[in-house]
């Protein structure tokens, strides 16, 4: 797994703690966009998540190709539920419907 930051920072197989900071420090007002990806080194699936600790943050994730790719109907996930998330996604075990209702994007 990699994490993919919107500083093009990008981090190989994160541990919990490095997930934790990472996303601690997003911040939108100082840089303009805020968000982090976290999937396979290859393919299209991923979650990502966006906004900062201020904020809070909107989620999204994809599953093979854009054809299933969901926002979350919520947009106001805190620190704790990203990390949550992106360590149970890492880790093989996230439950989707445990942040709420998600919504199909079309492009």
């Amino acid at each position: 797994m990699v994490l993919n930051l919107s500083s093009g920072k990008n981090i190989t197989n994160p541990d919990d703690d490095q997930v934790r900071e990472l996303l601690r420090r997003l911040n939108v007002h100082r840089d303009g966009d805020g968000f982090a990806i976290l999937g396979p080194r290859e393919g299209e699936s991923y979650i990502q998540v966006s906004g900062d600790k201020d904020i809070g943050f909107d989620m999204e994730y994809q599953e093979g190709d854009v054809n299933k790719h969901y926002r979350a109907k919520r947009e106001d996930f805190t620190l704790d539920d990203v990390v949550r998330a992106l360590i149970d996604y890492r880790d093989g075990g996230i439950d989707w419907s445990k942040y709420g209702d998600w919504e199909r994007i079309t492009w």
